[in-house]
């Protein structure tokens, strides 16, 4: 009796084994069916710099290149080292029927990575199913968004920065200003330094110009010494003409 029960025991649990592994060897035919099926993807970020926060544009491309109709759900971009969700688009149940195509286009708002840095590896992927199997079907090539992180940012304008920045507005740093000899610094920008007519512009300070009081010296006393001379000269005519007079 005991050799009896141990045997259906056994053949108990390796019946249970056997379709366990029959069932894994559908899923496994299964998802390799599912492969076949080609997923493209596509994205355009609203700014330049695909800013954290900022809005992203995705546009899915599904080819049913097998011989069955398989239902898409929902699409998901996933980061390939993180498992981060970048993107998610929660779709109606399709029926894509063989050699059929159909495009999703959705949009999002782009997150930080988290890790740190500046770009996402990441692959498009899709839930499909046929009749009552489902799996998740993903892109064999990856693809790189590179994105601002918030955290990376320092400055919008130059009035983020201090008085002697610059805000560089495509890395979004704050930059120190670099001014020529003879400039300052003025609202975030060189300026070319003013100096009144008697100073002169000493690396952007203005100081007193010995010069101009040297020549302004000189000048009026050209001046003074002209009108001396002018004034000898009509004072012998004067003398010369009451001796003609006499």
């Amino acid at each position: 009796m005991k050799t009896r029960k141990n045997l259906g025991f056994f053949v108990s649990q390796k019946s249970r084994i056997s379709v366990k592994i029959i069932l894994s060897l559908f899923v496994f035919l299964l998802t390799v069916s599912f492969v076949s099926a080609t997923i493209d993807v596509d994205f355009a970020c609203e700014r330049n710099d695909c800013m954290e926060g900022s809005s992203i544009n995705w546009t899915i491309t599904i080819l049913n290149n097998i011989n069955k109709t398989i239902t898409i759900g929902d699409i998901l971009v996933k980061d390939i080292d993180t498992n981060q969700l970048i993107a998610f688009h929660n779709s109606e149940d399709i029926e894509l029927v063989p050699l059929g195509v159909h495009i999703f286009k959705f949009s999002n708002l782009v997150p930080a990575p988290m890790q740190g840095g500046y770009t996402f590896q990441f692959v498009p992927c899709f839930q499909a199913s046929i009749g009552d199997e489902t799996a998740e079907i993903c892109r064999n090539a990856m693809k790189s968004l590179t994105v601002l992180p918030l955290s990376k940012v320092e400055c919008f304008a130059d009035t983020d920065c201090s008085s002697s920045e610059f805000c560089n507005t495509h890395v979004k740093k704050c930059k120190p200003l670099e001014c020529n000899k003879g400039e300052v610094i003025a609202e975030h920008q060189c300026l070319k330094l003013k100096c009144a007519w008697f100073e002169k512009n000493d690396e952007g300070a203005c100081s007193f110009n010995p010069a101009v009081f040297i020549i302004s010296f000189i000048i009026v006393l050209v001046v003074i010494t002209s009108l001396y001379t002018d004034n000898g000269k009509k004072k012998k005519r004067k003398t010369k003409k009451k001796k003609r007079k006499k």
